[in-house]
Formats: C-alpha cells, sequence, structure tokens
C-alpha cells in the first residue's frame, strides 16, 4: 500500500515564523520585566507609627539660690511680657519680716478709719464691699468650690490697693498718720532687699515642671540634635542634660511651635517625606489632631533622623517629652516595585540605565505597600523621572 505524501503549503511556514516570533517577543518582555523596568509616576497613602521626642521653643528661667518663691501665676497659665509671675525671696528673708508689714498696714487703715468716723463715702463703701465679695469668693474656693483661687487673690490685691490709694488721697495725714507711712516705708524697703520680682520676658505658657532635656532638645539648637540623641532618649539611656534644679524656677513656652522627631532604620521604608503636609495624632490625645510639615531628612550611622514642624498651640502635650505619633498622609513621587529598591553602603538606591551605562541614584523611600514604593531622590543626588529605565538589583 502506498503512502499518500501530505503536502505543507507556504502558509503554514509564515504562519509558524508568527508564532514563533511572538513567543520570543513575550519571553524577552517577561526576562526585560523580571530584570527592569520603566520608573512611573505615582501616590500612595501612608501611615507612620512611631515613639518620638518632642522638642518645644523654650526658655528655661532660673535664679540665684533662693529661700522661697511665691507664684503669681499656676502651671499651664498664659503670660504676656511684663506679667508677674513670681516673687522669690533670698536666704535670711524670714515671715517676721511680712507680719511686721502687715501690721503696720493695719494700723494705718484703722487710723485712716477713725478720721472717716461718721462720714457715709459711697466710693469706699463700694470698695470695701467688693472686698468681703472676694474674700467669701476665696473662702469657699479653697473649700472646694467654683472659680481659681491664685486668679480669686489677684484680684482681691488689686482691691486692696485701690482702697489703700483712696484712703490716702482722701484723708489728711496726721502725725501719727506719718510716722506710720515712714514706718511702712521702711518695713518695704527692708523687705524689698530680701525679694527679687520675676516677669516674663515674652508671650508663652508658665511650666514649673523640668526634665533635664531642655537646654539640648530645645528650638534654638535644632541643628544639633541627631539620631543618635534621639534614640537615646526614646530608649531612656542619656543623662539629662538641664540646668541645677535647685536654680531653675520655671520654663517660659511658646506653645505655637514645636517639633516631634523619631528615628528609622536606613532601609527602613517608613520615613517622612520631605516638604509634604501630615495629619499627626499622639498617643493619649487621639481627639485633638494637628496639622504638620516634614523636615529635612537626616542621615547618619545611627539611622535617619525624621523630623515634624508644627505650628498649632500644643495644648495638653506642653510637658511631654517621649510620646508615640501616628502620621498620616498621601504622598506621591516616583513608584516602582519595592524588589527595585537595593541597598548600598548604607542607603537605598535606585539602579538606572542610561546611555553610558548603569549609575546608583540614592533616595529615600517615603511610603511602600509592601509589593510598590514611593521614593524620591536625595539632593544632591540627580533626578528620577517618569519613562528612565531602571534595573534591579
Amino acid at each position: 500500500m502506498s503512502r499518500r505524501r501530505v503536502r505543507i503549503k507556504p502558509k503554514f511556514y509564515l504562519l509558524l515564523t508568527f508564532i514563533v516570533g511572538v513567543a520570543v517577543a513575550v519571553l524577552a518582555i517577561v526576562m526585560q520585566d523580571g530584570a527592569g523596568g520603566t520608573l512611573k509616576s505615582g501616590a500612595m497613602e501612608v501611615e507612620i507609627e512611631k515613639k518620638a521626642v518632642l522638642i518645644r521653643d523654650e526658655m528655661s528661667v532660673s535664679v540665684d539660690k533662693y529661700d522661697r518663691v511665691s507664684f503669681a501665676v499656676k502651671e499651664g497659665e498664659t503670660v504676656y511680657e511684663g506679667m508677674p509671675v513670681a516673687e522669690v525671696y533670698k536666704w535670711g528673708y524670714t515671715d517676721d519680716m511680712a507680719q511686721s508689714l502687715l501690721s503696720v498696714e493695719a494700723e494705718i487703715y484703722n487710723a485712716q478709719k477713725s478720721q472717716l468716723s461718721g462720714v457715709d463715702n459711697a466710693e469706699l463703701s463700694s470698695i470695701e464691699l467688693q472686698i468681703e465679695q472676694k474674700r467669701a469668693a476665696i473662702r469657699a474656693c479653697v473649700s472646694g468650690g467654683e472659680g481659681d483661687a491664685l486668679e480669686l487673690q489677684r484680684e482681691l490685691k488689686g482691691l486692696m490697693e485701690q482702697r489703700e490709694a483712696f484712703l490716702k488721697s482722701t484723708v489728711q495725714p496726721t502725725e501719727e498718720l506719718t510716722r506710720l507711712y515712714n514706718s511702712k516705708q521702711d518695713k518695704q524697703t527692708q523687705l524689698s532687699s530680701y525679694k527679687t520680682d520675676i516677669s516674663a520676658a515674652r508671650d508663652g505658657m508658665v511650666s514649673f515642671y523640668f526634665d533635664g532635656f531642655e537646654q539640648v532638645l530645645n528650638k534654638d539648637k535644632l541643628d544639633t540634635v541627631n539620631a543618635a540623641l534621639i534614640n537615646a532618649t526614646v530608649s531612656g539611656t542619656v543623662d539629662s542634660l538641664g540646668g541645677a534644679s535647685n536654680n531653675l524656677l520655671y520654663r517660659l513656652i511658646n506653645p505655637n511651635i514645636w517639633y516631634a522627631a523619631f528615628v528609622t532604620d536606613k532601609s527602613d521604608a517608613a520615613a517622612l517625606s520631605e516638604g509634604e503636609n501630615y495629619t499627626v495624632t499622639f498617643d493619649g490625645y487621639e481627639e485633638q489632631p494637628f496639622s504638620a510639615r516634614a523636615m529635612e531628612l537626616i542621615h547618619s550611622d545611627a539611622g535617619v533622623m525624621n523630623m515634624l514642624e508644627i505650628n498649632e498651640n500644643m495644648g495638653p502635650l506642653l510637658n511631654n517629652r517621649v510620646i508615640t505619633l501616628k502620621a498620616k498622609s498621601v504622598v506621591s513621587g516616583i513608584m516602582l516595585p519595592s524588589d527595585a529598591v537595593g541597598y548600598k553602603d548604607g542607603s537605598s538606591i535606585v539602579t538606572i540605565e542610561g546611555r553610558d551605562g548603569a549609575y546608583d541614584v540614592r533616595v529615600d523611600v517615603v511610603a511602600s505597600d509592601g509589593e510598590h514604593s514611593i521614593v524620591r531622590a536625595r539632593d544632591g543626588e540627580g533626578t528620577l523621572s517618569e519613562g528612565m529605565r531602571y534595573k534591579k538589583p
């Protein structure tokens, strides 16, 4: 039986050649994509949670060694430039000095009232009534009632001074009153030699609490703050760096400009993006979000120092130093697969295929979802732009 020969038509060879060509092209693309690709622009929502160190714009007020102090303001109170904050008494002061002055003032008041006996003065009666009402309010406040005891005492002092000025200008000075006036002046002079009045040097908020880091973790020293210091502060392995505690009186804080700093690993994808705005909340104060701007990333052997600048009243965070924060934002930049970001000489890199060969660009990874990352070239490292070819490490 003879075999029948099958004749293959030329069209078959053309089709086969086409199929093989397509397969080769697809394989080449797959292999190429596996080794690299093209940079694209993208955006990604990012959330960073870190233990941070708060840095304030504040000044620590200190005085020479003193025996006692009387504050005119309370913790967290807002003061204005020139406003009385405290009276400081040096060694040698005794309560007898103040009591002696009070006794003379009482004698002066009784002598003045004696001269006005039988005279009805509406202005004086009004002042006296306000004084009695203020004293009653202070007693009620001290007993657990409403009101601010310190503010009430300030108001009472003002009324007492008003009454004193009124009586001195109204009552004719007798020989006895003149003697008492002179005695009062002598006692005031003696008392003033032991007392120093402390006033606010600028507007701000007052706090009497110190943690020893006020001098170095301060807005004026931002250029000396580094990752090593932040790490040590968070871990509690650094000694306090403030002045002698027995000389420190109070802190005067500008509550409307402050900073939150934290450290990330050099290969960490949780770094801030310089110039980006973030919404920040702090552990225990989640109901009060703040708007913050990311500052320049500082790279060192101890890690990458990230810092946020906040220009809103810090409120309840006045005395916090180390606290956990959450920073959220949508950041944009160059997007590429996460496995296309390499690590070399302590820095994250992206390898670019240029006309003259491949070269590395140091980058900061500002967002990552595991599969893809958003990167930005560091200053002085050239640019990354959409359309460039990258090579996977």
